[in-house]
């Protein structure tokens, strides 16, 4: 076996024990448990509900477990799906916790696998087989998607989904074959029902092929809509197959999720009076006849519709709370992402992109369509989530840009001919493993040196780039360790200190003394008693605590407070 082969299989094992080893330090976060209880609802009754994303991701979330004793929670038991999905379904029943959280993300594992081989097959088409190599290297050291390939989420799914599609939807620009425009159009339907966020692709489709045909597109007007037409056709049938099983109404009154408890309020006459208000008066003549469609007819892929419905409502409504550098702010900012990603992505990637960067005005005539149609879907999806959407909650929505970026990044191999290039180029690589590995497990609230490391990141940013209840399976050790022997505290995740069998005093929001430890979404304000705060965030509950410098922190999740009479003198 040659050299490169041992370095392609190398990365992928390295990939694979690291996602498997983070896993099993890692707690069930926030979202993880929508998906998973919806998928197993799917594959065990034949039901689903809105989670706010379509099914496929809970589906290959849900298949594992099925191997084992874990059920979801019996429909009369049901109270608020939400709710009851984060803090009763991971121990209903025989349930265990840690099973649910191992056996639920392999599927994005394996996902980040076929991730990293198509990485390595476009960059090795593009620029050689070194080049392939270096962007599965960038790519098998990139923390963020060593954080969001060991979650329950769509993320990781769609992000892999999406790139293939792109990859074969590029071969089919170049060849004009069949073949190739379907592999993409059947991938970009899965990548659609991982995640609604996939559908900004269509821009990016339109944009590419309209770039490679270029200046000949005037006269491909046919072909524009013959290739578009079958990429919407064959993309929706792919969506109605993973849905295959979820067809009825869109305001259905039978639905088994919506009979008990509050969740019963969901499905009401009422309610839906309210929602055909905002869009029909009372006497328009085509009230009767909408009421009728979303109760009574069945449609194909049920909760793909009223997902898309949900993230249309969401943008319709306003924003969500966002966090940076401090402050909270309804609607984001335009720069929101650009600071992530600045204080994210580890530094050594960052000068290797820069790099290539200045290197792109090398590029050949001949070679420069190709180069475009990598910045392409980088530059439309930053755009749309920087300026149109209003999701400024996580690094995770960029997730999508970064094959494409390593791909971009792997033709500098070709340029460090010179002894100082190469020496630049080794230092790096050391360096992007040395944080890789001294970082672990705690990729997830990783930050580099501009953000001050991890323990800094909860000054810096907050939700799903800090704490989303992902480290407290770690607490009981490390209370152990630390011999502490009476904790106050206050932690909102899905996991939780009862059941990890910790003995604290739960803290509100009066200044007190002694040992505390608290969780960065509660000192933040976004989070109280295990629920994410409906009424908005209150960053003064917590104020006297953020104020004061933690003795400790445990991934940046949870911070370690040792509160003293004259601290709270100062403070208060």
């Amino acid at each position: 076996m040659n050299t490169k082969k041992v370095l392609l299989y190398s990365f992928l094992a390295i990939i694979l024990i690291i996602g498997i080893a983070s896993n099993t330090q890692r707690s069930l976060n926030w979202d993880e448990p929508i998906f998973i209880m919806n998928g197993l609802y799917y594959l065990q009754e034949g039901q689903a509900y809105n989670s706010n994303q379509p099914l496929l991701s809970s589906l290959l979330s849900a298949i594992p477990l099925s191997f084992t004793n874990t059920v979801p929670i019996a429909y009369e038991d049901l109270n608020y799906l939400f709710k009851d999905a984060r803090n009763y379904f991971p121990y209903y029943s025989d349930n265990n916790i840690d099973t649910i959280a191992f056996y639920s993300r392999l599927a994005s594992i394996l996902a980040s696998l076929f991730l990293a081989i198509f990485v390595y097959r476009w960059a090795k088409e593009l620029y050689g087989k070194k080049a392939g190599l270096f962007a599965m290297f960038l790519y098998t050291f990139s923390i963020t998607c060593l954080a969001w390939a060991v979650s329950a989420t769509p993320d990781m799914i769609t992000t892999t989904l999406s790139f293939i599609s792109l990859y074969y939807f590029w071969h089919y620009c170049k060849k004009e074959k069949k073949k190739q425009l379907i592999i993409a159009a059947i991938c970009f339907g899965l990548a659609v029902a991982a995640k609604i966020t996939a559908l900004f692709m269509l821009p990016i489709f339109l944009c590419c092929y309209l770039l490679y045909h270029f200046p000949k597109t005037a006269y491909k007007t046919k072909q524009i809509i013959t290739t578009f037409s079958l990429l919407g056709i064959i993309s929706f049938l792919a969506i109605c197959l993973i849905h295959i099983a979820d067809t009825g109404p869109l305001y259905d009154t039978t639905d088994p999720f919506y009979q008990y408890g509050d969740a019963a309020g969901f499905r009401t006459e009422e309610r839906l009076e309210t929602i055909l208000d905002n869009y029909l008066g009372s006497d328009h003549p085509l009230r009767s006849s909408a009421k009728f469609a979303v109760t009574k007819i069945p449609i194909p892929a049920k909760t793909f519709f009223q997902a898309l419905y949900t993230h249309s409502q969401d943008s319709v409504s306003g924003g969500r709370e966002s966090f940076l550098l401090g402050e909270w702010q309804v609607n984001g900012w335009w720069y929101y992402y650009i600071v992530g990603l600045g204080i994210k992505v580890p530094l050594a990637i960052i000068l290797f992109v820069l790099s290539s960067i200045f290197l792109f005005r090398k590029t050949k005539h001949k070679e420069w369509k190709n180069e475009a149609y990598l910045i392409i879907p980088i530059l439309i999806w930053s755009l749309f989530f920087s300026l149109v959407s209003r999701i400024d909650t996580g690094i995770r929505h960029m997730l999508f840009i970064y094959p494409f970026t390593f791909v971009f990044t792997a033709k500098i191999i070709k340029y460090k001919a010179k002894k100082i290039h190469k020496l630049f180029f080794t230092a790096l690589c050391l360096w992007l493993i040395i944080v890789v590995a001294i970082t672990f497990p705690f990729y997830m609230s990783y930050f580099n040196e501009l953000g001050g490391g991890y323990e800094n990141g909860y000054t810096l940013m907050a939700s799903d780039n800090v704490d989303i209840g992902q480290d407290l399976k770690l607490l009981p050790a490390y209370i152990e360790e630390n011999n502490i022997t009476e904790i106050k505290a206050h932690i909102s995740a899905v996991d939780t200190l009862e059941y990890r069998e910790i003995d604290y005093e739960k803290i509100d929001c009066s200044p007190t003394t002694g040992t505390i430890i608290i969780g960065a979404n509660v000192l933040q304000g976004s989070a109280y008693d295990g629920e994410y705060r409906s009424d908005g965030v209150d960053f003064a509950c917590f104020n006297w605590l953020y104020v004061l410098e933690p003795l400790d922190t445990i991934g940046g999740s949870i911070l370690i407070y040792e509160v003293s009479e004259e601290d709270i003198a100062h403070v208060v």
